[in-house]
């Protein structure tokens, strides 16, 4: 049975049909995750969620499968339980940052002629998906690229004022090996989960092309410093 996909946007119709789509057209495991009870608190009854309809619930993520079968079994058992991707590994990884700091990101990429993979627009968050990478990988890069801002001398370092540009701010989350995202059209606290650059365009079949975060890393970190931080806590 073939997933029913809006052909203007890509997307899925329900979370089955996503979850169906990610599985066999893109090959991204994926399980069903906590949904959002009517009274808007997570399903999993933690009181203090930090992700609420954003995470895996029952099986854990380990569990997550390409396996059409098993997709249709569990989204037959909830027809509307989320669709949580594990990140990494044969999936992608993200990198979430605010909505405001993301379309400012995607802005930039476009200007430097830097293509940009799929992208998630969630409550006040964008999610960019980037290629697999190892999180030393990627503390790697982050280091190297704040050395390289740090300024020369304390002189210089009182020059640039407020730019602070020798830090990650905090408002970006990174989702790598043994995290796990929210795909469209979950519903998170706060409001759904959409496609803004959805995977290929809805039809294809196969490995889904995806951008280095090295490529992106420039202009998210210098979109997210243009924003306010916002501690640790956030929603997704």
């Amino acid at each position: 049975m073939r997933e029913i996909l809006d052909g203007r946007s890509g997307e899925a119709r329900t979370p089955r049909d996503a979850a169906l789509g990610c599985a066999r057209q893109w090959g991204w495991p994926v399980l069903p995750g906590a949904g959002i009870r009517p009274d808007g608190r997570c399903e999993c009854g933690r009181p203090e969620c930090a992700a609420p309809g954003a995470h895996p619930l029952d099986p854990e993520a380990l569990a997550a499968t390409t396996d059409a079968r098993m997709v249709r079994w569990w989204w037959s058992r909830r027809p509307e339980a989320p669709v949580v991707m594990p990140t990494g590994g044969r999936a992608p990884c993200a990198i979430a940052l605010p909505a405001a700091a993301g379309h400012r990101a995607l802005a930039d990429l476009g200007r430097l002629g830097v293509r940009a993979g799929p992208v998630i627009a969630g409550p006040g968050r964008y999610l960019l998906l980037v290629a697999p990478y190892e999180l030393p990988e990627l503390g790697e890069l982050l280091c190297s690229m704040m050395d390289a801002a740090l300024p020369a001398s304390p002189e210089a370092g009182a020059a640039a004022g407020n730019a602070r540009t020798d830090r990650v701010p905090t408002s970006i989350r990174f989702h790598g090996e043994g995290g796990y995202i929210a795909l469209p059209p979950a519903r998170v606290r706060g409001g759904g989960l959409r496609w803004v650059r959805p995977p290929g365009d809805g039809n294809g079949v196969g490995p889904v092309w995806l951008p280095r975060a090295a490529d992106l890393l420039g202009a998210v970190l210098a979109a997210g410093r243009t924003g306010p931080e916002t501690g640790s806590r956030l929603r997704h």
